[in-house]
């Protein structure tokens, strides 16, 4: 490990003197070279002090002298994008999850696999449903595909906006644990203490799980199963193992957008009793994606992803706030 710090600092590829050899800003190198911008000026001692420390600190930062806080700097490629009329949240999340997912589109063009055969990649092999056939509030099974189903209009635009207005109560005005003074709730600790089960909280800000993209647990109307909420919800990192004995219980909500969301909660069995008939709901799982964020294909665990699992869209089309049901 100290080696490598060492040829980073020194003669490796990725030394500070290559660097200063590279880049584009025509570095002088000797350590009293001074970037020139306006009227300020930093000295290549000043940076080469900073990435030294190891630990990014926003006042300290050399670069603040010359663009501003990164924030600041943010604001005003914002401020420039809404200026051109270009959705500066959108594409900010498109391209870091088009970073996010180089490491995929490196395999596939260079696949470990020599023997010649193509890998069959799940996109290669998706088709488009058109649903603008369908009819709406009732639900239809993909022809093809066993298992999928569709209920176009599950929810009328004015239950949509009470469930949407439900969920900005339930998160305190669309709170985010860990940012302005939000309190974080702790993982639970495993396994989960044999005392009565805790009082469901009332109040449960977003949590960040991946980039751009936030979740809120909800206790179904009858409550957890408490074996359930011991095992697989116990480990749970998308809501951060929290004990889910203490989410928010659906029965709870309150006003039209608790009715709707509990609609929600009972629609699958009535609906598609063919795929969830007979199972009870495991747990409610809120959404909210920004412009842009891309969720990509997984499979969930079976223990914890439930034998099925039903999402809505509430608001914003193809993100913004969504709620599953397994």
């Amino acid at each position: 490990m100290t080696a490598a710090k060492n040829q980073k600092r020194t003669g490796g590829p990725h030394s500070l003197d290559n660097l200063r050899r590279r880049t584009a800003l025509q570095v002088p190198l000797g350590s009293e070279g001074v970037y020139v911008y306006g009227k300020n000026r930093v000295t290549f001692a000043d940076f080469r002090r900073y990435f030294r420390a190891g630990v990014h600190r926003e006042a300290e930062c050399p670069c603040r002298r010359l663009w501003g806080t990164p924030s600041a700097m943010l604001q005003r490629v914002a401020r420039a994008a809404d200026f051109v009329g270009c959705d500066f949240i959108y594409w900010k999340n498109r391209l870091i999850s088009l970073s996010l997912s180089q490491g995929t589109f490196l395999g596939e063009e260079f696949p470990s696999d020599l023997s010649g055969r193509p890998p069959p990649y799940p996109r290669d092999q998706c088709e488009r449903w058109d649903l603008s056939a369908l009819p709406r509030g009732c639900a239809t099974q993909h022809p093809r595909q066993r298992g999928l189903w569709v209920l176009p209009g599950a929810l009328s635009p004015e239950a949509c906006e009470a469930a949407a207005a439900a969920v900005d109560a339930l998160t305190g005005q669309n709170g985010v644990q860990g940012e302005d003074g939000v309190l974080m709730y702790p993982p639970a600790t495993q396994p989960l203490p044999l005392a009565p089960a805790p009082a469901a909280e009332r109040v449960w800000a977003w949590y960040a799980y991946g980039h751009a993209r936030h979740m809120v647990p909800l206790q179904p109307s009858r409550g957890v199963c408490e074996a359930f909420a011991r095992g697989p919800l116990a480990l749970l990192r998308s809501h951060n193992c929290t004990d889910a004995r203490t989410w928010p219980e659906l029965a709870n909500v309150a006003g039209g957008g608790g009715d709707a969301l509990r609609s929600l909660e009972a629609m699958p069995g009535e609906a598609m009793p063919a795929a969830f008939g007979g199972r009870p709901p495991l747990f409610i799982q809120l959404q909210s994606l920004e412009r842009g964020a891309v969720i990509g294909a997984h499979v969930d665990e079976h223990d914890v992803g439930g034998r099925a699992i039903a999402t809505t869209v509430i608001r914003g089309g193809v993100s913004e706030v969504g709620a599953e049901c397994r």
